[in-house]
């Protein structure tokens, strides 16, 4: 995203929660863990009255989620998402990407690594994006003797993911907390691929570890504490 659209995405994440959320490469549900829920929809107020959130039905599985941000001047920034609500044992979490995305123009550093006495580039992910990722993946070995080794440019989409607390005309999200998920990796707690870009938290797990991951710890208190504040629902 550029310029405004960053400023947009970040507003909403500033009104969602507290701080920057962790971005999941892949999403945390499968297909029959997608539900729709009619209190969502309409238009929704954040606390501090600089922003709103639409949610629409998109389809049978999804919505389209809206973010509208209030500028002081009275202009009105639109940013729109992709939304899945998702039910996982006994627990609501909404998972959000962006409807379009585009990388940031510039140079990208992949680092080299040894390997077998060889130069070769680290699959690893760097931003190239407001929560675009790219990732050098070798697909074919370099024969003895040779230095030739083919690689694939793999752009990733990131995901927020939120839990939900819906009350009525009260709507509350939260993120994964990251000092809890940082004490739980070091204390042995949690075990899931995971990395830090950017000073973003990236969880790299498949679609099945970080199903397994919410199911496990998505009601511990630490890792998704309930806001105070909402978002309230616009009469």
């Amino acid at each position: 995203m550029l310029s405004a659209k960053i400023l947009i995405l970040a507003g909403m994440v500033a009104m969602m929660t507290a701080c920057g959320p962790a971005e999941w490469l892949n999403p945390c549900y499968n297909n029959a863990d997608v539900t729709l829920d009619a209190g969502l929809l309409g238009r929704w107020n954040g606390s501090d009255g600089n922003g709103n959130l639409r949610f629409e039905i998109a389809d049978d599985k999804a919505y389209t989620v809206v973010y509208t941000d209030v500028q002081e001047n009275g202009s009105r920034d639109e940013s729109t998402f992709e939304g899945h609500l998702v039910r996982l044992g006994g627990m609501v979490f909404l998972d959000v990407v962006p409807e379009q995305v585009s990388a940031d123009p510039g140079a990208y550093s992949f680092a080299p690594a040894p390997s077998h006495g060889e130069s070769l580039l680290q699959p690893r992910l760097v931003a190239v994006g407001k929560g675009l990722y790219a990732s050098l993946i070798r697909v074919q070995q370099a024969s003895s003797g040779s230095d030739d080794a083919s690689y694939e440019l793999h752009l990733i989409q990131g995901h927020w993911v939120f839990r939900v607390w819906l009350d009525g005309g009260t709507l509350r999200l939260a993120d994964l907390d990251e000092d809890w998920f940082n004490r739980a990796v070091e204390t042995g707690k949690v075990e899931i691929g995971h990395d830090e870009v950017d000073d973003t938290l990236v969880l790299t797990a498949s679609t099945p570890e970080l199903r397994a991951f919410i199911l496990e710890h998505g009601g511990d208190e630490g890792a998704f504490p309930e806001p105070d504040d909402g978002w309230s629902r616009q009469k």
